[in-house]
C-alpha cells in the first residue's frame, strides 16, 4: 500500500529497546501450524522439479502446482501456487511486481489459497516458506474464531469487514477513512499473529548474523511503525475522524475510546510478540545445531 515506506536495514533504538523488553518470554508458535508448513512447502519442493512451464508472453513463461484436499484444521483447502518465470535478469523485478509476486490470498468461500512466486531461469525463487504460514495461520484462527477480537460480540465481524472493504477500495474513503480502517486491520489479532508467523518462518531460515535486518524489513514491522504514526495523528474529537469512526461502526464516545485503547494495546502486543518470536527461533537455531553435532563423527 502507498501509505507503507521503505524500511532501514537496521531497527530503531527506540523499537531495540522495547523488543529487548520481551525478548527472554516464551512465545507459542502453533506446533500444528509450523509443522503443516513444512509438510506442504516440502511438497512443493519436490513436485516443482516436475514443473513445465509454457510461454505467456515474450519474456514470461507460466505454470501452477495445485494440492487439492489439504486438510487445513479439519476443513479440506485447494493450495495453489503460481509460478512466474523468466530468463532475463532485468525484467525480474518487473514481472514480480506485474504479476504480484509474493502475495497471497486466502479465499474463505471456496476454500483456496493462492500464492504467486516468481522464478528466475526455471530454478531459483525467493524462500515463500513465511508468506505460506502467514495464510495457514489465518485458516487456523479461523477455525478457531474468524472474528476481530476485543469489541462487542454482536458487530466484531462487521467491523473487520468494513475496515477490508476501505482497505481494497482506497479510492472510494476519505483519508480518515482509510487511516481508521487500516489501524483496525492490520492490528487485529488475527493479521497480527499471521504476519508474527510469517516472520517466526523468515527468522527460522535465515541466519543468527541477520536477525536484525530480517526484523527490520519484516512486513510486521513496517505495519507496526505505519501504524504508531498513524495512531499519533488521529484525534477522536475531530469531525472528520468522528465520521470516519462512525463509517466503520463506531458510533459513540464509548466505542471511540475503545480504539484508540484497542490499538495501542494492540502495538504493545505486536512488539511484545516480536521479542518472544526472535526467543522461540533462536531456540530452533540452538536446536539445530545440536542436531548438526550429534551426527559429527570424532
Amino acid at each position: 500500500m502507498e501509505i507503507l515506506n521503505g524500511t532501514k536495514n537496521i531497527l530503531d533504538e527506540e523499537i531495540k529497546k522495547k523488543i529487548q523488553k520481551a525478548i527472554n518470554e516464551e512465545l507459542s508458535i502453533n506446533a500444528e501450524v509450523d509443522n503443516l508448513t513444512n509438510k506442504i512447502y516440502c511438497s512443493f519442493l519436490s513436485e516443482f522439479q516436475k514443473i513445465k512451464f509454457r510461454k505467456i508472453s515474450d519474456n514470461v513463461s507460466f505454470d501452477s502446482l495445485i494440492f487439492k484436499n489439504v486438510d487445513i484444521f479439519g476443513t479440506k483447502f485447494l493450495i495453489k501456487i503460481a509460478c512466474y518465470n523468466t530468463d532475463n535478469k532485468s525484467i525480474f523485478n518487473e514481472m514480480n511486481k506485474e504479476y504480484k509476486c509474493y502475495n497471497a490470498v486466502t479465499d474463505f468461500t471456496n476454500k483456496s489459497i493462492t500464492i504467486n512466486i516468481g522464478v528466475l531461469s526455471t530454478t531459483k525463487f525467493r524462500n515463500f516458506e513465511g508468506i505460506l504460514q502467514h495464510e495457514i495461520e489465518h485458516v487456523f484462527q479461523m477455525s478457531k474464531k474468524g472474528k476481530l477480537n476485543n469489541y462487542k460480540q454482536g458487530i466484531k465481524n462487521n467491523i473487520y469487514n468494513n475496515a477490508l472493504k476501505i482497505l481494497n477500495n482506497q479510492n472510494n474513503y476519505t483519508p480518515y477513512q482509510f487511516k481508521c480502517a487500516f489501524l483496525l486491520y492490520f492490528l487485529s489479532d488475527n493479521e497480527v499473529d499471521a504476519f508474527i508467523n510469517q516472520l517466526y518462518k523468515d527468522l527460522v531460515n535465515g541466519t543468527l548474523m541477520d536477525e536484525e535486518t530480517i526484523v527490520a524489513n519484516s512486513t510486521i514491522m513496517k505495519y507496526y511503525k505505519t501504524s504508531k504514526k498513524l495512531l499519533s495523528e488521529i484525534n477522536i474529537n475531530n469531525v472528520a475522524y468522528t465520521m470516519a469512526l462512525y463509517s466503520l461502526g463506531i458510533k459513540t464516545t464509548k466505542d471511540r475510546n475503545w480504539f484508540v485503547k484497542y490499538c495501542d494495546n494492540a502495538l504493545k502486543r505486536t512488539i511484545t510478540k516480536i521479542g518472544k518470536v526472535i526467543t522461540k527461533a533462536r531456540n530452533k537455531h540452538d536446536n539445530f545445531a545440536i542436531q548438526l553435532n550429534d551426527l559429527t563423527v570424532g
